[in-house]
């Protein structure tokens, strides 16, 4: 008889001592939440693409600027929407050569509370405060691709 994978439920994560960190277990899990996000990303791009491209016949100047205004919002968000899908995507790739979940900089642990928080965290808590730190005393950072990881705030 063939055994299913099982996706626990994120109270028996939370339970799993420390020892079973990133196991075939917990890898299911993200790897399913962060699935669902995909989905759940590429169906709003691609409706708010959508509603990029059809135009309303407007009849006055305000108008006009108001619709330039709320294209301006669409873009901004779709494009934010698309630089998370580009993390979640880089997150599922790291779910199968079993670097997820381990900070990018020191190679620790990034843990299980974070990542449920933000699935797509390439930093532990203290690689990420450090690179905050340097950023507001210094405007720029050294950990990680600050680029990419500013978005994690």
């Amino acid at each position: 008889m063939e055994k299913k994978n099982i996706i626990i439920s994120e109270k028996e994560l939370l339970k799993m001592p420390e020892s079973e960190y990133m196991n075939a277990a917990q890898r299911l899990f993200f790897k399913s939440l962060l699935t669902e996000m995909q989905g759940n990303l590429k169906n709003e791009i691609t409706a708010s693409r959508a509603n990029m491209h059809t135009s309303n016949e407007v009849g006055d100047a305000l108008d006009l600027a108001a619709d330039a205004e709320m294209m301006q919002i669409n873009l901004r968000t779709t494009e934010r929407k698309t630089k998370l899908l580009h993390k979640v995507e880089e997150s599922l790739i790291k779910i199968d050569n079993g670097t997820y979940g381990f900070c990018v900089e020191t190679g620790y642990r990034i843990g299980v509370k974070r990542l449920l928080a933000r699935p797509t965290a390439t930093l532990s808590i203290d690689s990420k405060e450090q690179q905050e730190f340097h950023e507001r005393t210094e405007g720029v950072s050294d950990i990680g691709d600050s680029k990419e990881n500013n978005d994690e705030k």
